[in-house]
């Protein structure tokens, strides 16, 4: 399942290409964030939150670490 859904969101074939705003799906490497709520049309592979945007990205650690970098939220989180 974590593969299919790696897949649906990187997209490989064509990983640059636009996605909807109701996915937060980037390329290999890269965070994509999700613009709009979810509805359901949305179909990779799991039943996301209506109410919840989301940001995710996929990493290949067979070179070894990465290292995630943000911006300060304040007091946010």
């Amino acid at each position: 399942m974590a593969q299919r859904l790696r897949l649906n969101f990187t997209q490989p074939r064509d990983p640059f290409t636009a996605r909807p705003p109701t996915s937060a799906g980037a390329a290999l490497g890269h965070v994509g964030h999700q613009r709009a709520l979810s509805d359901p049309g949305l179909r990779v592979g799991v039943a996301p939150n209506v109410d919840t945007l989301y940001s995710v990205a996929w990493l290949d650690l067979d070179l070894g670490d990465h290292e995630l970098r943000t911006p300060s939220y304040g007091g946010r989180y």
